[in-house]
C-alpha cells in the first residue's frame, strides 16, 4: 500500500509523512492488488522506542534505583487509518475490507465459532519511510502481527457515496528497523 505517489519524483519535494506500507496477511488471505491513497496514517510506531523501566528496591537504611534489562510487555500495538470509497467512482474498496476481515475472522469467526492456530493468522507489515528526496530512510519490519480490532465501519457506510475511515487496530509481537537504532 503506497500514500500518495502521485507527484513523486526526485525534482519534487516530498514531505516527510511518505511512506510505503507492505502488508504480509497470513496464507490465503488474498491482498487487492496495488493499493494508493487509502492509507492515511500509522500510529503507534513510537511505542518501538521504548527503554526499560526504572527499578526502585528498597534496601537496610537506603534505596537502590536501576535500569532493569529487560522491557516488561514487548508487543507494540499500533494502527493503519484508511480511507474507503464503497460506491461512485471509486467504489471498488469492498475487497480492501473483506481482505481484512477474512484476517480478523481467522482468529475467531463470529459467524460460525471457528478459531485457528497462531501460524494460521500471523502476519507481517513493513513500512518504509522516506525523506524530502524521496529515499528511503528508515524500513521498519513487524512481524508475528495479529488484529487486534475492526473499527470505523457500519452498514451506513457501504451505501454511503463519502469516504468513510476504517481504523485497524494491530498488535506486532517482534520488530526490526533498519538502519539499526
Amino acid at each position: 500500500m503506497h500514500n500518495n505517489t502521485n507527484a513523486m519524483s526526485l525534482n519534487d519535494a516530498a514531505t516527510g509523512e511518505r511512506f510505503v506500507v507492505q502488508i504480509i496477511p497470513p496464507k490465503g488471505i488474498v491482498v487487492p492488488g496495488m493499493l494508493s491513497e487509502e492509507i492515511v496514517a500509522i500510529n503507534g510506531l513510537e511505542t518501538m522506542l521504548r527503554v526499560p523501566e526504572t527499578i526502585k528496591q528498597p534496601a537496610v537504611g537506603h534505596e537502590r534505583i536501576f535500569k532493569a534489562s529487560w522491557i516488561p510487555d514487548s508487543s507494540i500495538p499500533f494502527n493503519l487509518v484508511m480511507n474507503l470509497n464503497f460506491s461512485g467512482k471509486l467504489g471498488n474498496e469492498m475487497e480492501i475490507y473483506n481482505m481484512w476481515m477474512g484476517w480478523a475472522n481467522r482468529i475467531y469467526n463470529k459467524t460460525t465459532g471457528a478459531t485457528s492456530l497462531k501460524r494460521d493468522y500471523v502476519g507481517t507489515v513493513i513500512i518504509e519511510q522516506h525523506n524530502k528526496a524521496g529515499y528511503v530512510w528508515r524500513r521498519t519490519e513487524l512481524s508475528t502481527v495479529i488484529i487486534d480490532e475492526i473499527t470505523g465501519l457500519d452498514e451506513a457506510a457501504v451505501e454511503s457515496q463519502e469516504p468513510m475511515q476504517l481504523t485497524v487496530n494491530l498488535i506486532a509481537e517482534k520488530f526490526e528497523t533498519f538502519p539499526k537504532q
